[in-house]
């Protein structure tokens, strides 16, 4: 019985998958370069539409493209548009046939669409979207914070400061600088609005935000690790070297962190350039590595850590810092998220040295705590690219550059108001989104 029901499923699978025939798509070119002309009168995105597979199934047409097809700012009514578009431009030879499953690689185009802006006050509801667990697994939490099972405790969330939107005089409407892409929004807010204001939100809402771009204004920058830095005189604003100790039975842990370059090239990444520290957890944690930082001026700072996550990582690993305010205990989550700054909070230090941050190696038997790299202030005058050239004299500086430097003066000691006259002169197109993206 077993053997013939084998036999009938395998006799089924063989049918269905031979009665789909592989379609040519040289004819269906014109198609597409039609298509695309028609998609960015629609949306004034440009997406070159390239072809994968073409399988018909009886009078159905199903379609794969490559991922370009991601790249259109999809909203719901584009659709169905979409699909009599490209009916209506199909080949001679197949102007009979249906349009079936439509697909950007292994996504169905129904899930393209960017939701639909509301304020109707509920959650957009996606598949991607995990569920929540105020008791689950958190990357950071402060030991005495509060937890709101209601809000936004257990969640992660990735956000970042940027363009917003503009106002298109030809369309007659405020549009995204950026694609909607995969059904997300790039443009939603920029940074006057993000840092002070949503970011926050989040966060006393009970949510962790990560930031893939940089939140701190800060501009000095102290990096601490158990690596030696690079050399050379430390002048003006380039990051200076912090100090790192350890006492108690420490090892080495493979590699991590090391701020081995001055300037950083965009295939470099520093968590692979040095070493980092463990320890195995015990109940009476004695043995701690600690980070101090000789600020150079009063003021607010990030302070992020960084730690290698291995097999036997601890859920709980204690970091106490010290700053004006007194002292605060954070217990992370080395499990998740290692080889990386992970943000702790931003606090008030005085200047000088009388500050640190301590991990401790308390725990349960059989866990390991690791230790590597901490990092006080965000070293905001990196958005200008100006760190390379901070040894060179200004009068061998390009035109570009003395543009940059003047504005990196002019913003150093963080202005109510800045009168700017024509900033993004002289600049490439590269350091101009950086310029706006830092004022806007």
């Amino acid at each position: 019985m077993k053997r013939l029901i084998c036999f009938l499923t395998v006799l089924a699978t063989f049918a269905v998958s031979s009665s789909a025939q592989r379609v040519k798509m040289a004819p269906f070119r014109p198609a597409l370069d039609s298509l695309q002309t028609l998609i960015q009168e629609r949306t004034t995105v440009f997406a070159e539409l390239h072809l994968r597979k073409i399988t018909k199934n009886g009078e159905t047409l199903d379609f794969e493209f490559s991922e370009t097809l991601g790249d259109i700012p999809w909203k719901k009514n584009d659709i169905p548009w979409f699909r009599a578009r490209l009916k209506e431009l199909l080949p001679e030879e197949h102007k009979a046939c249906n349009i079936g499953v439509i697909k950007c690689r292994a996504l169905d185009l129904e899930e393209l669409p960017t939701p639909s802006l509301h304020n109707n006050g509920k959650v957009h509801l996606s598949d991607y979207r995990t569920p929540s667990d105020p008791k689950g697994p958190v990357i950071v939490r402060k030991a005495d914070g509060m937890n709101f099972p209601k809000g936004m405790s257990g969640r992660h969330i990735a956000l970042w400061q940027s363009h917003g939107r503009y106002y298109n005089e030809r369309l007659d409407q405020w549009r995204w600088q950026r694609a909607q892409i995969f059904g997300t929004v790039e443009d939603m807010f920029t940074q006057s609005f993000v840092l002070p204001f949503l970011i926050p939100m989040l966060e006393n809402a009970g949510a962790y935000v990560m930031t893939p771009r940089e939140r701190d204004t800060q501009l000095h920058e102290i990096v601490a690790d158990n690596d030696p830095s690079f050399g050379g005189e430390r002048t003006g604003m380039l990051r200076r070297e912090g100090m790192y100790s350890e006492t108690g039975k420490w090892q080495d842990a493979g590699t991590g962190f090391a701020d081995a370059k001055e300037a950083y090239s965009g295939n470099d990444n520093p968590f692979t350039m040095g070493t980092a520290r463990s320890a195995k957890c015990t109940p009476d944690g004695l043995t701690r590595a600690e980070w101090k930082a000789d600020i150079p001026e009063r003021g607010r700072y990030a302070v992020y850590v960084s730690y290698k996550t291995i097999h036997d990582s601890t859920p709980a690993a204690y970091y106490t810092v010290k700053h004006l305010g007194g002292e605060d205990l954070f217990i992370v989550n080395q499990r998740m998220g290692g080889g990386t700054w992970i943000y702790l909070g931003t606090f008030e230090f005085a200047e000088g040295t009388d500050n640190f941050v301590r991990l401790d190696n308390r725990g349960s038997a059989g866990r390991v705590v690791t230790a590597d790299a901490v990092r006080f202030g965000g070293g905001m005058l990196r958005e200008l690219g100006i760190p390379e050239f901070l040894k060179v004299p200004a009068s061998r500086l390009s035109g570009g550059m003395r543009k940059r430097l003047s504005i990196g003066c002019a913003i150093s000691r963080d202005p109510q108001i800045l009168l700017l006259d024509e900033p993004t002169a002289a600049l490439d197109l590269a350091a101009r989104e950086r310029l706006l993206d830092y004022f806007l």
